[in-house]
């Protein structure tokens, strides 16, 4: 198997929202869980779909930190303070002090919350190709190039204008951390929905393995992906019914299966962080 050098490869050109093929050899259903609680967007922010019921059990049952618990009121505060000065209507001091309080106490949270991503072992610079799972806005419900079951399989736009080298630069994040993985990643020169244009065309494709992540020389025909590569999805059209779509696991899965698998994974982390 021959590979494109690196000169050759920053030539390529992008659209706005090119499509992502992934595919490739499956897992374990426990690594693919870890996978998905390091890449998985709700895990760094408690936020995702519309189910806020769901959103604030599952923040609760994982212990993600808010990282902005303090922000608001100490805002409303400052623009209070500053109202307050300017009509010369009472001391500010004592709101001073109130407000510096919440300062800091912002800043712990703030600490707090990089503390948890550290010891989870989040790869906090993706930003093309993170995992939804845990809670998703998206119409076709959660998703994913990691699935729960193990399984890899991605059909997607990315973006926005992302550059070749950010997108190989993001699965080399990913090869590193779990060199398990064999995939391939195959990006296309325009959106899902343009694939049957004339000039329609696999930009590159990267292979993904044993900790590496190589550019291809030779690409696989947009027929081949569109015949071998399905995104997996969960849900069906019924998915207007119910704000549930928008959640791969229940509360009740999620504190029996997901977090003894995190504590797990944050445990061995603690330890590889207290050795380093």
């Amino acid at each position: 198997m021959s590979y494109m050098n690196k000169t050759e490869f920053s030539f390529l050109c992008l659209p706005k929202w090119p499509a992502m093929f992934v595919y490739g050899k499956p897992v374990s259903e426990e690594l693919a869980i870890e996978i998905i609680l390091r890449t998985d967007s709700f895990m760094y922010s408690g936020s995702g779909g519309n189910n806020k019921e769901f959103n604030e059990a599952a923040v609760k049952v994982l212990g993600i930190p808010d990282p902005y618990e303090f922000m608001e009121e100490e805002l409303d505060l400052k623009v209070s303070i500053i109202n307050k000065a300017i009509e010369n209507k009472e001391d500010v001091t004592e709101l001073n002090k109130k407000r510096s309080t919440l300062h800091r106490l912002q800043l712990i949270a703030k600490l707090e919350h990089e503390i948890y991503l550290d010891k989870l072992g989040y790869l906090k610079d993706l930003s093309y190709i993170n995992n939804n799972w845990m809670s998703s806005a998206f119409v076709f419900g959660p998703h994913g190039w990691i699935h729960p079951d193990g399984k890899i399989g991605y059909v997607d736009n990315i973006g926005k204008n992302p550059d070749p080298y950010e997108i190989y630069e993001e699965w080399e994040l990913v090869a590193k951390e779990f060199p398990e993985l064999d995939l391939k990643v195959s990006v296309l020169n325009c959106e899902s929905g343009e694939i049957n244009e004339v000039n329609s065309r696999v930009a590159f494709t990267l292979e993904v393995k044993s900790g590496q992540v190589n550019i291809l020389n030779e690409n696989p025909t947009i027929d081949w992906l569109a015949n071998n590569v399905t995104a997996g999805r969960v849900n069906n059209l019924n998915i207007w019914q119910s704000l549930s779509h928008e959640c791969y696991w229940n509360i009740s899965e999620i504190e029996n299966k997901i977090l003894p698998i995190m504590n797990k994974v944050m445990s061995r982390r603690l330890k590889y962080l207290t050795e380093r």
